[in-house]
């Protein structure tokens, strides 16, 4: 008599569309602000390296959260996670909007961040647990399209909202999204009931993913390419200001005009997937990063800089960025499948940690124009040595997926 075993019900997805949206707030929330610096430094009668000081705090939130909102999410519960996160997301956008000075407002930034981390790392899990590894490469190349649109976008939105209203209605846009995010989760985000691990199996799962050359080479790799665009699109703003004379409401235009090469690049990635090998793509998006970064360089030391050149490599080097990121990101989930909110969460908080610091050091240099040259390139270098090292270690074959 042939024993057959009873399986439970699958768990229906989350819709691709919403995981997008949850992940899109967080990145729009670190882009959104920026063309409202200038004006911000001056109502709260700061300095402009406290203001960049904003976007440092808020990328390194985005580390700190996502590292443990990866293995939380393994042990009590994915849809759990992101409602607590969401939540504090949205009462932090609210009292940012109210901050009575540049000390309280980078403090809040921080809080917000680390709500605002979870959709990041909870996006990835959810897009990628339970398919098999063609479709996850697609969903994942498909959100990050979504997830785009912020750097592409933001800049613009927050320039208008700025312009028209003052900064603080930025932080009012911000709270609105939190509660729309909160209510999909609510509503469509399922629970799941399969068994969870332990705390001691989530820790060895970050351990073995901490010892794992591969991984942790393609996790180095991809941020290096993709992250320090923090360092650039922080300092253009003052660049434009300082250096070329451009008035605070021209600002939005010109940036969402460059960055609007990220998402072209994811666009080029999600269209190449099948037809061009993930490594081929991540090794062209990192070759646009790299001419790009020592580009920047050569135009600041040699004093060659202007708008149009600024523009264009900022509009390189994203592209290179939207390109790498998401086979950066496939490869490195795809070394060991088997524990995939650990990793994304891992993966998540290295590329937010090189952002909080190529933000943070080019924020240190007095001329803006030259601590991002001198952040970019340096990244660019790191990250081609990593993906050398990738290389030489991958895993010949892929393990079996995650059991759903």
């Amino acid at each position: 008599m042939t024993v057959t075993r009873s399986l439970p019900a699958p768990t229906p997805q989350v819709p691709l569309w919403l995981l997008g949206l949850i992940a899109l707030g967080a990145i729009v929330t670190a882009h959104i602000f920026i063309p409202a610096l200038p004006l911000a430094a001056i109502d709260l009668a700061s300095s402009p390296r406290a203001m960049q000081l904003t976007v440092s705090v808020y990328i390194a939130g985005l580390a700190v959260g996502q590292l443990v909102y990866g293995p939380l999410a393994d042990w009590l519960g994915e849809r759990r996670m992101l409602v607590a996160g969401l939540a504090v997301y949205t009462l932090a956008s609210l009292a940012a909007g109210l901050a009575p000075s540049a000390e309280a407002l980078i403090g809040l930034r921080l809080v917000q961040s680390l709500g605002g981390g979870v959709g990041l790392v909870l996006a990835r899990t959810m897009a990628r647990r339970g398919v098999e590894d063609h479709e996850a490469t697609r969903r994942l190349a498909m959100m990050n399209l979504v997830i785009t649109l912020g750097p592409a976008l933001s800049p613009l939105v927050g320039g208008t909202i700025n312009n028209l209203f003052g900064w603080r209605y930025i932080f009012m846009l911000l709270a609105l999204i939190g509660v729309g995010n909160l209510i999909g989760t609510w509503r469509l985000v399922p629970t799941r009931h399969h068994a969870r691990p332990d705390g001691q199996t989530v820790v060895r799962s970050y351990l073995r993913l901490m010892v794992t050359p591969a991984f942790i080479a393609y996790a180095v790799a991809g941020s290096c390419l993709t992250t320090p665009m923090y360092a650039i699109i922080g300092a253009a703003p003052f660049i434009l200001v300082h250096r070329f004379g451009y008035a605070v409401e021209q600002i939005g235009p010109i940036l969402a005009c460059a960055t609007l090469g990220i998402w072209i690049g994811s666009i080029a990635a999600s269209r190449l997937v099948g037809r061009v090998l993930v490594g081929r793509l991540l090794a062209v998006g990192a070759f646009c990063v790299s001419v790009s970064s020592f580009a920047l360089l050569l135009f600041v030391v040699y004093d060659m800089l202007t708008m149009p050149a600024l523009v264009a490599i900022m509009a390189l080097f994203l592209f290179g960025a939207g390109l790498s990121g998401p086979p950066a990101l496939a490869l490195a989930m795809g070394v060991n499948p088997l524990v995939m909110g650990s990793g994304s969460g891992l993966y998540g908080a290295m590329q937010m940690a090189v952002g909080a610091l190529s933000s943070f050091a080019a924020a240190l240099a007095e001329d803006p124009g030259h601590g991002a040259a001198y952040t970019v390139s340096t990244a660019a270098s790191i990250g081609l040595c990593a993906l050398l090292v990738a290389w030489r270690t991958r895993p010949r074959s892929p393990l079996p997926v995650q059991p759903h």
